[in-house]
C-alpha cells in the first residue's frame, strides 16, 4: 500500500489505495495522534545511488551477410556507476508508521470486528 501525508488545516490527511472510507477515517485519526507524539525528525544523510551506463567492451561480433559482406557490431555491457547524494531522512518515520498501522487496525477491530474496517465482514 502506498501512502503519504499531506498537511491540511493542522491535521494530516493520509491517502492510501484500496481501503474503505471507514479505514481512512480511523487511519487519519491515528496519524494525527502519532504525528503529535512522534513528529518528523529530519536529518540529511549521504547515500549511494546508482546510474546505469553502457560501455564498450573492446570486442566486436562480426558476421558474414548473405551478400558475403562482413558486418561487425560493437559489444557493450551495462555498468552500474555509484554516486553520492544528500537525502532528507525522517528518523521517526518507521516507528510512527508502525504505530499508525497498529492504532488503525486496533480501532477497526473494536468498531467493525476486523482490521480493515470492512463493514460487510460484520454481517
Amino acid at each position: 500500500m502506498l501512502s503519504k501525508f499531506v498537511p491540511l488545516g493542522g491535521a494530516l490527511l493520509l491517502i492510501a489505495s484500496c481501503s474503505t472510507p471507514q479505514f481512512e477515517a480511523e487511519k487519519n485519526l491515528c496519524a494525527e495522534k502519532w504525528y503529535k507524539i512522534l513528529p518528523p525528525n529530519m536529518v540529511q544523510r549521504q547515500e549511494t545511488e546508482y546510474r546505469s551506463e553502457r560501455r564498450f567492451t573492446g570486442r566486436q561480433t562480426c558476421e558474414t551477410g548473405d551478400s558475403g559482406q562482413i558486418v561487425c557490431k560493437a559489444d557493450y555491457i551495462d555498468v552500474e556507476i555509484p554516486y553520492s547524494v544528500l537525502v532528507d531522512v525522517d528518523l521517526n518515520k518507521r516507528e510512527r508508521d508502525a504505530r499508525i498501522k497498529s492504532c488503525t487496525q486496533q480501532a477497526c477491530s473494536l468498531k467493525y470486528g476486523n482490521t480493515s474496517c470492512d463493514v460487510q465482514a460484520t454481517n
